[in-house]
């Protein structure tokens, strides 16, 4: 298991697991139990919090991928695939082949060239190129903002993979804390509190696929963005050399 924390697992996968998780400690926090300390108390929620926080930022990115496998396929695929096809509308033919430049100087692969020879291989050489293009950006300054629309994408998909489990969330400690007050084990702060995390919980369930298809255009134009970037300063150094 791999418990380091990088920019990008943070934003991507332990804030999905964090938001996720909040009924559940504002349910433990709002009890009242007689002769428990707040100190106890903190321990007890810092203790489940944390558990429950690494269960869900292993499952977060796979919730997901499954999530991206069953939501871009009927729009025709990632935006990064989508738009580098050649008879995708979305994108102007000029470019497309501006596009096709850069990926040939930067990996050697020409999608035109292996498309014509094979156009049954068109989706898998645009996945060989953009997976190759992505190596190479990776870590580099020229792809700063490449790194923040990553790391926000990552957050959207991985919360829209998770946003059952954030529904149950919301749900189970909506209805504990209404049975803990009835019961005179509550308090009136902890179920407003999670009504309103149950109201949010129904909105980002509705909301949030519009969300992650917009964080992947944004995602894909930088993309794009930082490729071309990259393929000019290849050039520019290979001139210069």
């Amino acid at each position: 298991m791999n418990m380091k924390i990088d920019a990008y697992s943070f934003k991507a996968r332990y804030s999905p697991a964090v938001v996720t998780i909040l009924p559940a400690i504002v349910l433990i926090l709002s009890l009242k139990i007689s002769d428990e300390s707040w100190v106890q108390k903190l321990v007890a929620t810092g203790s489940v919090g944390g558990v429950l926080v690494v269960a869900l930022t292993q499952f977060a990115s796979a919730a997901g991928n499954r999530f991206s496998d069953k939501f871009w396929p009927p729009k025709g695929g990632l935006p990064t695939l989508r738009w580098l096809r050649a008879a995708d509308a979305g994108r102007s033919t000029a470019q497309k082949q501006q596009w096709y430049e850069a990926i040939k100087r930067l990996t050697g692969l020409d999608i035109p060239q292996t498309v014509a020879a094979k156009p049954t291989e068109e989706d898998a050489i645009i996945e060989d190129a953009t997976r190759q293009v992505r190596y190479k950006l990776r870590g580099k300054a020229l792809a700063k903002m490449l790194d923040l629309h990553n790391q926000e994408y990552g957050f959207a998909r991985n919360l829209a993979g998770l946003r059952w489990t954030m529904l149950g969330f919301a749900a189970f400690g909506t209805i504990g804390c209404g049975a803990a007050w009835y019961l005179g084990h509550g308090s009136t702060w902890g179920s407003l509190i999670n009504g309103l995390l149950l109201v949010f919980a129904l909105s980002m369930f509705v909301w949030l696929p519009a969300y992650v298809e917009r964080a992947g255009n944004r995602y894909s134009e930088s993309f794009f963005s930082a490729l071309l970037a990259a393929a000019e300063k290849n050039t520019k150094e290979k001139i210069n050399a």
